[in-house]
């Protein structure tokens, strides 16, 4: 019985590869009753914390199954990098990548396991470097699964990014005529009639109650430029940060552009007096169990997203350059974002 492509589509991007992308599964000798048992438990567990973005635990779990079937687990090692994708710790997932490879079997797999490395260099900090070789591993998916609608899809948007725009509508088409129903059907379709849309990331939806209690969602902000600040109070860079981002707030007029302070902080009643304190008037949240820090991958501090009027990310700075200020870069960045036109 050959396996349903658009599943496996899914399954691929969630880091849940359980077979091969395209034909049958592969024929394996069964472990022992009870070490499958316990390593699909283990799995199951990886599943549901990756699900929940609880990447940390997912990893975990991965790791657990991947022992108790002595490191020759192929869907433990596909997890396990898709983990570490998403805790940005590269040359980590880079690594389980080329185990994933190893313990393939089948053409399906192999396929499957590019895919994943594809999508490790496509969510490396952006330099071209990085951009072809997430192409070129894309082109090895659909060497081996020609069929396969994802590996088509992942080149397509490699190819865009690389601003090789033919090449990627043809792509984006082959993408369609194998499952023209798909998950990622809507996209290719948006992408074939306006490919800019796919050099970039468009900012998940989220939801947030402010510090005044103003009800705030990124789909209500659509026609302004929203600046997202992650910090906290104790963070150096970000308190000297707060002059700066003053500036920021009265050099652009709310109805342009929009500026949502989100705090890591885990004591709510430090955090409450600072911003009282230091007079930080513009939107304030406490991202009290971390789920906006999660959904936009924040893992330093600060961090500022820029997301433009259509809700497309068009810059993403963190960390602090002893020479210059992040918020000094965002300045500088401001100006051009205004000006570009829409990706959508």
């Amino acid at each position: 019985m050959k396996r349903q492509l658009p599943a496996l589509l899914c399954l691929t991007i969630c880091a849940f590869v359980p077979a091969p992308l395209g034909g049958a599964p592969a024929r394996r000798a069964q472990p022992q009753e009870h070490p499958a048992s316990a390593a699909q438990t283990e799995i199951q567990e990886a599943r549901a914390a990756y699900a929940a973005k609880r990447y940390e635990d997912a990893l975990k779990a991965y790791r657990r199954a991947n022992k108790i079937e002595k490191e020759k687990c192929f869907v433990c090692w596909s997890g396990i990098a898709q983990s570490q994708r998403r805790l940005q710790d590269w040359d980590a997932a880079l690594k389980s990548t080329e185990r994933c490879l190893e313990t393939a079997s089948e053409d399906g797999e192999r396929a499957a396991a590019h895919i994943i490395r594809g999508d490790v260099y496509s969510a490396m900090p952006g330099s071209e470097k990085n951009r072809k070789a997430a192409e070129a591993e894309y082109r090895e998916a659909v060497q081996l699964a020609p069929k396969a609608a994802v590996c088509h899809f992942r080149l397509a948007v490699a190819l865009f990014r690389l601003s090789q725009d033919q090449e990627g509508l043809a792509e984006t088409q082959r993408c369609l005529d194998l499952d023209p129903d798909g998950p990622f059907a809507t996209e290719a379709r948006q992408y074939l009639a306006k490919p800019d849309r796919a050099r970039y990331d468009f900012a998940p939806d989220f939801h947030i109650v402010t510090l005044r209690g103003e009800n705030i969602q990124l789909e209500g902000l659509s026609g302004k430029v929203v600046v997202l600040d992650f910090w906290a109070t104790w963070c150096g860079p970000c308190r000297e940060s707060i002059g700066e981002l003053k500036d920021l707030v009265k050099k652009y007029p709310p109805d342009q552009m929009v500026l949502i302070s989100i705090s890591a902080d885990t004591d709510e009643r430090k955090w409450r007096e600072f911003v009282s304190e230091k007079k930080m008037e513009w939107r304030q949240y406490w991202d009290e169990k971390g789920e906006i820090r999660q959904l936009f991958h924040v893992h330093a501090f600060p961090t500022y997203l820029v997301i433009d009027r259509e809700g497309a990310i068009r810059e993403r700075l963190e960390g602090l350059d002893p020479r210059d200020s992040v918020v000094h870069r965002l300045k500088e960045a401001l100006p051009a974002i205004f000006a570009a036109k829409p990706a959508r």
